[in-house]
Order: structure tokens, then sequence, then C-alpha cells
């Protein structure tokens, strides 16, 4: 039996060395941030290269468009050059993107767990979330730690003086 393609994938990959303002949530320094950055762009098209050329297109625009959103996500998460904090609500939104996710693991592990747990006749609840629960959140800082590293390597911060108006 022939297979009969029902759409195709196209990707994009954008690199690019971004210069944003930065300002520590903290302290109040300022910097300028140079951020080495990768977006990934995807566009699904018909099959047989039908539009093909417009589906490239669209993807390379969307790891264009990618490139600035990923660029101020690490610039949040890397550490102030001078108080070395990492702005609270960057760290959270990073937290709150992989909760899902993470969740989503916990039930793969801890279903399993639950029904074994019914066989052997202990709480079904306490052993599938004694079990997930702790590899949900180990998985999910994991993650987060994972991403603060990338962000200290690929942000390079220089401190400008501060903008802030001094009051006599």
């Amino acid at each position: 039996m022939p297979i009969v393609p029902i759409a195709t994938t196209h990707t994009a990959t954008a690199t690019d060395l971004l210069e944003l303002d930065f300002a520590c949530a903290h302290c109040g320094a300022r910097a300028r941030a140079s951020v080495l950055t990768t977006s990934y762009g995807v566009a699904v098209g018909a099959p047989l290269a039908i539009g093909a050329e417009e589906r490239g297109t669209e993807a390379r625009a969307r790891a264009l468009e990618g490139l600035t959103r990923e660029g101020a996500a690490l610039a949040g998460l890397a550490r102030c050059p001078k108080c070395r904090a990492r702005d609270a609500k960057a760290v959270r939104s990073a937290w709150l993107s992989i909760a899902p996710l993470a969740a989503f693991l916990g039930f793969l592990v801890g279903a399993p767990l639950s029904i074994f747990g019914i066989l052997i006749r202990i709480s079904p609840w306490l052993l599938g979330s004694a079990i997930a629960l702790p590899v949900a959140a180990l998985y999910a800082w994991r993650k987060v730690h994972g991403r603060c590293a990338q962000a200290d390597r690929l942000v390079d911060m220089t401190e400008t003086e501060a903008r802030a108006a001094t009051i006599d």
C-alpha cells in the first residue's frame, strides 16, 4: 500500500547576537546585554510541494519573530552584573511555562503506580502521589535551572551609567 503524505512540515532556524537594554528589578542597575539567541520556526503545508515556497518563507519569518522574544527571555533570566540577582518575574515565568509539562510527566509516572497500588491493596493516591510529585518537581527544577544556566552562558552584560535621577 503506498504511503500518501498528509502534510509537509517546513522548519527554519535563526541565530543572531542581539543588543538589548537590561534593568535589574532588584537593585535598579542598568546594563547593555549582548544575547546570543537561537529561534526555531515551523510551518505546516500541503503535501507534494504545493505552496512549499510560501511555507518555507513562513517558517523563516516565525524563526525571525522568535529571536526577540527568546532574547528578552534569556536576558531576563541572566544574573545582574552588579548584585548577581535574577529577576523573580522572569524566573516565575520560566517555572509556569514548564509546569504543565511537569504535571503531565508526573501523571504518566503516577498513574501506573496508582494501578499497582490498587493491586497490592495500598491507597492508590498515596502511592501514585508519593512518586509522581517528586518526579514532576525534579523535572521542572532541572529544566528551569538549565534555562537559567543557559542564560548565564549566552548573555554578556556591560554596565552602563545609572540613568535614574538623584535627589539632593
